[in-house]
């Protein structure tokens, strides 16, 4: 597992640095905020915050956690 970082541009308050994954709904629920997520290795319980409140596509998250798996056989 890498390190996760999650930064936000709120609205009328600047950019903040290393806010807290259990805030990121709310933030996600003004579209004015800007969001910055980075995650490297992301471990199961990173990967099903992606699915759960990005709603990213179950092969976007395989692509995530096994990079470049669906071409190995065209090798």
């Amino acid at each position: 597992m890498g390190p996760m970082r999650l930064a936000v541009d709120v609205r009328d308050r600047g950019l903040q640095q290393e806010v807290d994954s259990d805030e990121l709904r709310a933030l996600l629920a003004d579209k004015a905020n800007r969001i910055w997520l980075d995650i490297s290795d992301p471990s199961p319980a990173e990967v099903a915050l992606l699915r759960r409140e990005f709603g990213f596509h179950e092969l976007a998250l395989e692509e995530v956690t096994k990079p470049h798996s669906r071409f190995m056989g065209w090798l």
